[in-house]
């Protein structure tokens, strides 16, 4: 057995998985997605890779959402977003941040890490609703006011990320010390 090979695939099925938790209702944003993203960044050795699947697993669960729960919101079958770019951006973002936190890394670091990764997609999403949205105006004050109605998102999204990042390398960890394999 290829014990790379299977390391690899765990952490796709974890970061695949973190994003098809998008798709159950009500989660109001509680979801692990930005977690699995410093979680890959920081134990996929390929980082083009490391950067490119929390992108899939967030698109594809896009797809399935925009083209049936939010399907009135758009005319025909939805590919991307508005504002997708922003979105991307930032989970690409959150990647690089990944890459600094490292495989054995503390409890303070992950949910430093953690805390900084919520800001930047909260910054940077919110910014590309403001801009692509076309739901706030086109000034300084409607992005305030865009900021502003995302701040119960940030809330659940800083409680989520911190809360999840210590589960997924935590357990991550523990799966490692009993399977030394696939470390």
């Amino acid at each position: 057995m290829n014990h790379k090979r299977t390391k690899i695939s765990l952490i796709v099925a974890l970061v695949m998985g973190a994003g098809l938790m998008r798709l159950i209702p009500n989660t109001n944003g509680f979801v692990p997605v930005t977690a699995a993203t410093l979680f890959a960044a920081a134990f996929i050795g390929r980082k083009g890779w490391a950067v490119l699947l929390p992108i899939f697993s967030v698109w594809f669960t896009d797809l399935v959402l925009n083209n049936t729960i939010y399907s009135s919101f758009y005319e025909g079958f939805t590919w991307f977003t508005p504002g997708f770019a922003f979105q991307f951006s930032a989970y690409a973002l959150i990647s690089l941040i990944g890459f600094q936190v490292g495989q054995q890394a503390s409890t303070a670091r992950i949910g430093l890490f953690s805390i900084i990764s919520s800001l930047v997609f909260f910054f940077i999403s919110n910014f590309g609703v403001w801009i692509a949205g076309g739901f706030y105006s086109p000034d300084f004050a409607g992005l305030m006011e865009c900021y502003a109605m995302g701040i119960p998102f940030l809330e659940r999204s800083l409680v989520a990320d911190v809360l999840f990042a210590q589960v997924i390398f935590h357990g991550f960890s523990m799966v490692q010390k009993k399977f030394p394999a696939l470390g």
